[in-house]
């Protein structure tokens, strides 16, 4: 029993706007896509229709460095804690020697 192909172009499935059929590689319906970047590649009905594939590869770079900003400036935030509390704790060792003289 062959399964009935399902026509995918003009959809969009993440970043991806499907252009055209491409063909078949082991029995595995392939279109072509264009990225939301510009980038054009064949990408596998399957990996669209599942959401394995949503975008060439841009998608998870602009992920990881929007995640990488957010690290840096909880970095940042950490060590002006630690030099607010390493001041504080100067002041009060200080004024602790002083009223044991």
């Amino acid at each position: 029993m062959r399964k009935e192909f399902i026509d995918l172009t003009g959809d969009i499935f993440g970043r991806w706007l499907v252009e055209e059929r491409a063909k078949n590689e082991g029995g595995k319906a392939q279109f072509f896509c264009r990225c939301s970047c510009g980038m054009e590649r064949i990408v596998r009905s399957a990996d669209l229709r599942n959401g394995s594939s949503r975008s060439c590869g841009c998608l998870a770079r602009k992920i990881w460095s929007r995640n990488l900003r957010k690290r840096r400036a909880q970095e940042r935030r950490r060590k002006k804690a630690k030099l607010r509390a390493k001041k504080v704790f100067k002041v009060r060792r200080a004024a602790r020697s002083e009223t044991r003289r």
